[in-house]
């Protein structure tokens, strides 16, 4: 094993601390429920539940369950290890695409840590993006071996990387754009008799390798292979509503994918990955062709689309920084001669290095976020409830229902207050009651017939009944807000994404 190798994974043991620190410390919410729910249920042979999207990243999901039982951390494990072998193929693309050398292993190195430690939110959550990106980054390094090594075979590679990338959700299927570069690059010096053969079976890779999660599938497989399409036509048809700069749109503007991505790196991290992309393309050209010209496809496919959430953007930001890092490697290209040409390669070096500091500075803070992480009022109530609730009793919730049912399992729940206003137990978030008057703790306090016990369970509070109210009570009419035909909670999330 070289030393560029064993440092390497001396950076990727940060990488593995970065994503792997408390990963069940929160509890799961919003499309991370959907696609536990499809895992669980892909281990019950029931196919179609989420079928909105590919099957590949839930069918990792349901296999880790299988090895973790039914766990928080099962669910987020194959986000966590794809987003960390990104790491790894983002380093091995910067040593392709960089002259030889001890400067370009560490900058190969460099890039894979920044990758690792950068504020990449679905590495560490229980979705479909980090799945579909390591895919995605795989086949451009394919991509990018066909032109550095001009071996045809590798589009092939790319091709079926490509198709797996789809497979865990659609928007994969733009890795697809680095092979047109590719294969135009590599005819310079291959015969078109070898490179248009190869460029069309490597369309017919991607093809099966995006078939081949749906084959144990059987019977279900063609309405689970075209439900993807069908859903995300009239999702795109049926728009979304997001709130963008302060504004709320139901068919997003052209822009919203670049905001959110402000939005989430800041704008100094953000105009210095930019910035250093474009000096890596300038430094380094034809090598970086396929990566350059797939990135400039999303963007341009996020801009088009009518539905962009604010977690679409996050699939760019490897190739952004792919290109970024190579700024920092020395080029194949031949150096001119006299001092201008000595020293365009260190100053570009280090205007590049100077670039990328923000988001240095970024990845740093988000180290120690990381560092910081508390378990959330979900993951701690089962322990919390386990001393203080007999098992049984019904527990009146003023929170998300299903995220609490999903962290509760076996416990007795309902948003319905009764009629006493004096549940056994109420657990309270409070941004959640927030919403309503109906959920409003301070009310509640002033108009219960008996004394309550209180308990902080992180971001939650849990009341506990000291006594039963007397039959006779009733409610003050100033209480009416609380009682249960004013109250009712929410239920869960109704529309998959």
């Amino acid at each position: 094993m070289r030393a560029r190798h064993v440092g390497l994974l001396a950076a990727g043991g940060v990488g593995a601390w970065t994503l792997g620190w408390r990963l069940d410390a929160l509890h799961l919410r919003g499309d991370e429920l959907y696609y536990r729910q499809a895992a669980l249920d892909m281990l019950e042979g029931q196919w179609l539940t989420n079928a909105q999207h590919p099957p590949l990243a839930k069918q990792l999901m349901a296999l880790t369950h299988l090895g973790l039982g039914d766990t928080v951390v099962a669910d987020r494990l194959p986000a966590a290890l794809a987003a960390w072998v990104t790491g790894l193929l983002l380093a091995l693309l910067v040593w392709q695409v960089g002259r030889p050398g001890r400067w370009t292993a560490l900058v190969g190195i460099a890039t894979a840590l920044l990758w690792w430690t950068l504020p990449w939110a679905p590495g560490r959550t229980a979705t479909l993006e980090s799945v579909m990106t390591c895919g995605l980054v795989a086949a451009q390094l394919a991509w990018t071996l066909t032109v550095t090594r001009r071996d045809p075979r590798w589009l092939l590679v790319g091709g079926a990387l490509a198709g797996l990338a789809a497979a865990a959700k659609l928007t994969g299927a733009l890795a697809l754009v680095g092979l047109l570069p590719a294969a135009l690059l590599l005819l310079r010096h291959r015969p078109a008799r070898t490179v248009v053969p190869l460029a069309a079976a490597a369309l017919v890779a991607a093809g099966v390798t995006w078939v081949f999660p749906f084959v144990p599938m059987e019977g279900e497989a063609l309405r689970a292979m075209t439900t993807p399409v069908t859903f995300q036509l009239g999702h795109a048809e049926a728009g979304h509503t997001v709130v963008v700069a302060g504004q709320t749109h139901h068919h997003a503007p052209w822009w919203t994918s670049l905001w959110f991505a402000l939005q989430r790196l800041g704008p100094l991290a953000a105009a210095g990955l930019v910035l250093g992309a474009l000096v890596g393309l300038a430094r380094h050209g034809a090598r970086l062709a396929p990566v350059a010209t797939t990135l400039l496809g999303l963007v341009v496919a996020m801009s088009l689309s009518p539905v962009q959430l604010g977690h679409y953007q996050y699939v760019w930001w490897p190739l952004l920084l792919a290109l970024a890092g190579c700024a920092l490697a020395p080029s194949h290209r031949a150096t001119r001669r006299g001092p201008a040409g000595r020293w365009a390669g260190p100053v570009a070096s280090g205007g590049a290095a100077l670039a990328l500091l923000p988001a240095v500075v970024l990845a740093a803070d988000h180290v120690g976020a990381v560092a910081r992480t508390e378990p959330s009022g979900l993951t701690l109530a089962p322990d919390v409830l386990a001393r203080e609730v007999p098992e049984g009793t019904t527990i009146t919730i003023w929170s998300d229902p299903w995220p609490t049912q999903v962290a509760l399992p076996g416990r007795r729940l309902t948003t319905t207050m009764p009629g006493s206003l004096a549940p056994r137990a109420l657990l309270v978030d409070r941004s959640y009651a927030a919403r309503s008057d109906a959920m409003d703790p301070h009310l509640w306090r002033a108009c219960r017939p008996v004394p309550y016990s209180e308990h902080r369970v992180g971001d939650l509070v849990l009341f506990v009944r000291q006594a039963d109210p007397h039959p006779a009570f009733v409610p003050d009419p100033g209480c009416g807000p609380l009682r249960p035909a004013a109250s009712g909670g929410a239920s869960r999330p109704t529309a998959p994404r």
